[in-house]
């Protein structure tokens, strides 16, 4: 339900791409709300951040975060940090990481297999 009792402010800082060599960091006040429905378990509650600023929990702006991605899947962690700090955004090679194994939410699931393979092998050698 929407609701117009406001609870408290807090800030936030997000990450943005580097303008002419110096490091962005956006800082927003978010909102908190009071619940004011009686059968909702929440009492409190933000105002969400659009897709494109930000994610739930995110540290980068969405273009940010698609900048890390396109760096990590093309170098891989340590050289992408590097190549990282050389375009003014210094992320750590655990960072370029941990954006490969997230799971991109505008993916679609792969198709389930039709064929399986079985490949030969031995127990022993020269046997097959």
């Amino acid at each position: 339900m929407p609701s117009t009792s406001l609870h408290s402010r807090y800030d936030r800082m997000l990450s943005d791409l580097p303008v002419s060599g110096s490091i962005v960091r956006l800082r927003l006040s978010i909102r908190r709300f009071r619940c004011k429905h009686t059968l909702c378990p929440r009492r409190t509650f933000s105002e969400p951040l659009a897709p494109p600023v930000g994610r739930r929990y995110g540290r980068r702006v969405g273009r940010c975060d698609a900048l890390v991605r396109a760096v990590a899947v093309a170098l891989g962690g340590r050289p992408g940090s590097r190549m990282m700090a050389r375009l003014s955004a210094p992320w750590s090679r655990d960072t370029m990481l941990r954006v490969l194994r997230r799971s991109d939410p505008a993916s679609v699931p792969p198709p389930p297999a039709r064929v399986v393979g079985i490949d030969d092998f031995a127990w022993r050698r020269g046997h097959s």
